[in-house]
């Protein structure tokens, strides 16, 4: 059965190769992002998250490429249900929902300054977010440049299980069990010596093939 030391030395040999320079260049992105994007390009990245939970990731860029800042920020809710339709996202009446109300929000980042952890900071967007959970807060943290979150995406725990990092399968289904697991993640990433920022592309990409954000 493979041991997480098995994990960690495929960590390592990955980063003697290209997806290194790949993921790189990703977290270069996250952190200008976060340092120097707009509010609407920030409020842009949330609803990113908010259509990629339960879906697929490359779903979510398309639809965020597509659509654009504007609709995110003025479309009725009703067009925009429609549109996220055509996109191909599932739950498009739910997600338009979410983003409509998330409005309120459109600019997060001083909500989010008065906070001095990434911790406090997903429980602040869990709690006033629609459909932002543990693993969405992290996500959007992580794509703003905050790299000491775990995002516990099916494929990342799939390939964490049979590494035998977490026992279960199941993803974490309240905050106890999400800072659990997370604490179990931040072991590995101190074995591997890259923040879970980092170690979530790796893990990404060696479950799936694809580098998303």
């Amino acid at each position: 059965m493979p041991r997480v030391s098995d994990l960690v030395d495929r960590i390592h040999r990955l980063q003697t190769t290209i997806l290194r320079e790949q993921i790189e260049r990703k977290i270069r992105q996250f952190r200008t992002l976060g340092r120097f994007g707009t509010d609407d390009e920030i409020f842009s990245e949330l609803c990113f998250c908010i259509l990629t939970a339960n879906s697929q990731a490359k779903v979510g860029v398309r639809i965020q490429r597509d659509l654009g800042q504007d609709a995110f920020l003025r479309m009725p809710e009703r067009e925009l249900a429609n549109r996220l339709r055509c996109l191909g996202q599932r739950f498009y009446k739910i997600r338009a929902k979410y983003i409509v109300e998330a409005r309120e929000f459109r600019n997060i980042r001083p909500l989010l300054a008065r906070f001095s952890n990434p911790v406090a900071k997903r429980d602040w967007l869990s709690e006033n977010i629609l459909g932002i959970s543990y693993k969405e807060g992290s996500h959007f943290l992580r794509n703003i440049g905050e790299l000491d979150v775990a995002i516990l995406d099916l494929h990342v725990i799939r390939i964490l299980n049979k590494y035998r990092v977490l026992r279960s399968l199941k993803r974490p289904s309240s905050r106890k069990a999400y800072l659990s697991a997370e604490k179990r993640v931040r072991t590995l990433s101190n074995l591997v010596g890259m923040p879970m920022g980092y170690l979530d592309l790796y893990l990404w990409h060696m479950e799936t093939g694809e580098l998303y954000k």
